[in-house]
């Protein structure tokens, strides 16, 4: 059981990271594409930065009602459609983009209440066990600009946030 936490706890983890840091360097594609200013597409991230904070605390609560498990799993899974309604943005319809990453930020916040208190609930050895799950996440805050630009290079952005909803 142990293994399966960590495991899971982890993915999740990094997952939560990497989506909140890939429009950054997405926004910079986007705007070459489009001939804007990144400095017009970057505020459309507001939505999912601010929910990614604030819904944190009403998805704490759903924790304690119901587990870690099911709010950690939606939370991947809305952060999945997010990023699939963000990849249909249009420079008329920026909208659907601000959009997608609210939905992403907001089931982003899922993930610290819901994974922490899996761990700190399941295991007993958690301080070792929030460890290993630390690392992915700090991994996703190394990986994702890098990777984002390497996947939009050779698919677009389109495509990236695409690949992003399927994982």
């Amino acid at each position: 059981m142990t293994v399966r936490i960590i495991s899971v706890t982890s993915v999740a983890h990094f997952l939560t990271h990497f989506f909140m840091l890939a429009y950054p360097t997405i926004a910079v594609m986007q705007a070459t594409e489009w001939g804007v200013n990144v400095e017009t597409l970057l505020p459309l991230a507001f939505p999912g930065f601010l929910l990614y904070g604030i819904a944190s605390i009403p998805m704490g609560l759903w924790a304690d009602r119901v587990g870690g498990w099911i709010p950690m799993i939606s939370g991947v899974f809305f952060m999945g459609i997010g990023a699939y309604l963000s990849s249909l943005a249009t420079p008329d319809s920026l909208w659907i983009l601000s959009l997608g990453l609210g939905v992403v930020g907001l089931g982003a916040s899922t993930y610290h209440p819901a994974g922490m208190s899996l761990i700190t609930r399941s295991i007993k050895r958690s301080a070792w066990a929030l460890g290993i799950n630390g690392s992915f996440g700090s991994a996703a805050i190394a990986l994702a600009p890098f990777s984002s630009q390497l996947l939009c290079e050779y698919w677009g952005w389109q495509q990236t946030f695409k690949i992003l909803a399927i994982v």
